[in-house]
């Protein structure tokens, strides 16, 4: 595309904003941004800017959504021992979503990178690929996992893996894959440049995750692998389980082709969203598109709406791949983000933009039939979101290590130490011979416990 092409397009949908700085660009830079114009969805973005006037309405129909009467909670046994069999069959594979930075921690690289554990410090990353390790020692077979990377952060996460030596992980068990990015929105549900050659842009969300897992190839490299169901998981969170035994059995004994993993409600302030009906279905209603109604909303001493998603699924691998076709129907999610703006002066200032994102939850809609199974908090909801405040770093190191008591317990039958430690991941995935090992023993000291 030349300039002249990019102006006339611009100008075909009132952009022209996107030109002011031209004149100072040099020929590197003028190319990119004709290129960035070249590539710009029209299409997509009056979808976005539908998306915004219709936020700016608070279009949710409340009507249409009811509290689910009747749930499944987990300590299932016959599930458990099921989800093994498969994992060991190797009819598993883990999906990771981890395409975000650690901006609001301060941190200025992939989150998935920060260091968490109580003791080592071990990333977000490694306690992934240790579980993962762990899992698969217990299955006796590597296991497969796929991570779902940033458009700008792909390299840097592979090369993050890789000066780690994979965490002894298999490079042959690790599938990266990237999603891409939208335009950001002014106020007036404009575009506009965070540099002189670079439009601004942000996460599409992850409800692409499907799209570009199958674009990518690896649900069809899963499939020939003997791959029949994919457990969902965020970076950070690190108490979610990646191999989850009892939710992979759940998912198989009903055959639903999503199973959707929640905790209830006790907070209407929490930044979750709800879990409801909607016209008969299980959907999920974003915490940010929450009515305050339907938010704070009891009967007795309970909140209405009690069950929150925590983005944790299971899904049927030949779900994934139909599903994967209904992205482009996917809703957009509008909300504020800060971020840096290039103002008419060639200065960047910090301001704050509107922000489109697909859901990865919204996808449920096309399900054949979905599935809800309930868990206590404490075993699987410990997000790491912000640099301070129960969802900062010490908030869910004391999380961890409230989890390492509780298994360091049941495995000895002894009250866990009041000293930190911390527990290698293979405690959470216990062998028989670990088992025999540690029943009856206790922790002398604070630190690492290795299982062996």
């Amino acid at each position: 595309m030349d300039f002249f092409a990019a102006k006339k397009k611009l100008q075909e949908i009132d952009q022209q904003q996107l030109l002011l700085h031209w004149p100072t660009l040099n020929k590197k830079e003028s190319d990119r941004l004709l290129d960035q114009i070249d590539q710009l969805d029209v299409a997509l973005l009056r979808h976005q800017q539908e998306a915004l006037k219709v936020h700016s309405c608070g279009s949710l129909a409340e009507a249409l959504l009811q509290p689910i009467p009747h749930y499944e909670q987990r300590g299932n046994r016959d599930d458990y021992r099921l989800g093994k069999e498969l994992i060991a069959q190797g009819k598993v594979g883990a999906l990771i979503l981890a395409g975000g930075q650690g901006s609001r921690l301060g941190f200025p690289h992939p989150k998935g990178c920060y260091p968490i554990s109580v003791i080592r410090k071990k990333s977000l990353f490694q306690l992934i690929a240790e579980k993962t390790l762990a899992a698969g020692k217990e299955a006796q077979r590597p296991l497969p996992v796929a991570i779902l990377c940033g458009a700008h952060n792909h390299r840097a996460i592979e090369q993050f893996f890789s000066s780690h030596d994979f965490f002894g992980l298999k490079p042959t068990q690790l599938f990266f894959f990237a999603q891409q990015e939208l335009p950001l929105l002014n106020a007036n549900g404009d575009l506009f440049l965070s540099a002189p050659a670079e439009i601004c842009r942000g996460s599409e969300g992850n409800g692409t995750a499907f799209y570009h897992f199958v674009a990518a190839k690896i649900a069809e490299q899963w499939q020939k692998m003997g791959i029949e169901c994919v457990a969902l998981t965020l970076i950070d969170n690190p108490l979610a389980d990646p191999f989850d035994a009892e939710l992979i059995g759940f998912q198989r004994r009903t055959g639903y082709s999503a199973i959707v993993k929640g905790i209830e409600r006790t907070d209407p302030e929490e930044s979750l969203g709800l879990l409801a009906l909607h016209r008969g279905r299980l959907s999920v209603v974003e915490y940010t598109e929450l009515p305050e109604k339907m938010r704070r909303q009891r009967v007795g001493n309970f909140l209405l709406f009690r069950l929150a998603n925590l983005s944790l699924f299971c899904f049927d691998m030949q779900a994934i791949v139909r599903l994967a076709m209904h992205t482009h129907k996917l809703p957009l999610h509008v909300a504020l983000k800060l971020t840096e703006k290039l103002n008419a002066e060639g200065q960047v200032e910090r301001s704050v933009a509107w922000k489109c994102e697909r859901y990865l939850f919204d996808l449920l809609a096309w399900a054949d039939k979905t599935g809800l199974l309930v868990y206590p908090r404490e075993e699987c909801f410990a997000p790491l979101k912000n640099s301070s405040g129960p969802y900062g770093p010490e908030g869910v190191q004391r999380a961890l290590l409230a989890a390492d008591r509780r298994v360091i317990t049941k495995i000895t039958g002894l009250a866990p130490p009041s000293f930190p430690f911390e527990l290698a991941q293979d405690f959470y995935y216990p062998t028989e011979a670990l088992l025999a090992r540690w029943c009856g023993r206790s922790i002398s000291s604070s630190g690492y416990i290795q299982a062996s």
